[in-house]
């Protein structure tokens, strides 16, 4: 349960959603204390990433879903909102599957490879896979270094990968029994 401070700030100020945070402006009319907390929005923006869920309720120009921050700035959406209204959420925008974007116009617009920025969040078998190949590389790439530094062995790039490789791959066996079609998932992955 909000506070009553809490909730007459988002009544009142925010006029009734948290998301209006970012768009509301210091006032006369607000509190000292509503006017610094609103004056410190540009430094608490980067740290605040929201979580995309079914994108009802992420603002497609200001909030901070995609990893090029606010994009009404990023693409200078201030003075041409591309056919996008100004409160358009991510869900509005995509349907069927598909977005459904008005093609780029300016160097920047093509640059950010919008299309492609607006992809969902990776389902968890990428992201587990990712996860393993990085930790898999980072040990042996490490292991390697040592090797080289203190007993003076070397192995080849070919061998590295070969090892990282099996390494990867008996790791996904081992979800086999508990979660086969996730194991499954993976391996065609990696595999691809």
């Amino acid at each position: 349960p909000d506070s009553v401070w809490v909730s007459w700030f988002k009544e009142v100020i925010l006029k009734g959603s948290v998301s209006n945070f970012w768009t509301t402006n210091p006032s006369q009319n607000f509190s000292w204390l509503a006017n610094k907390l609103l004056k410190l929005k540009n430094e608490a923006y980067p740290l605040i990433h929201l979580r995309i869920q079914n994108g009802e309720k992420a603002r497609f120009w200001i909030d901070n879903w995609s990893p090029y921050g606010r994009l009404q700035d990023y693409l200078e959406g201030r003075r041409s909102r591309l056919g996008i209204p100004k409160d358009a959420t991510l869900a509005s925008l995509h349907h069927d599957g598909a977005w459904r974007l008005p093609a780029a116009r300016t160097d920047r617009q093509l640059q950010s490879s919008l299309n492609q920025m607006l992809s969902l969040p990776p389902p968890s078998t990428t992201r587990s896979l990712i996860l393993l190949g990085w930790q898999a590389s980072i040990y042996w790439l490490w292991n390697e270094r040592n090797q080289r530094l203190h007993t003076n062995r070397f192995r080849s790039i070919d061998c590295i990968f070969s090892i990282i490789d099996h390494q990867i791959r008996n790791r996904i066996q081992s979800f086999r029994s508990t979660n086969p079609k996730k194991a499954s998932a993976m391996m065609q992955l990696w595999i691809c």
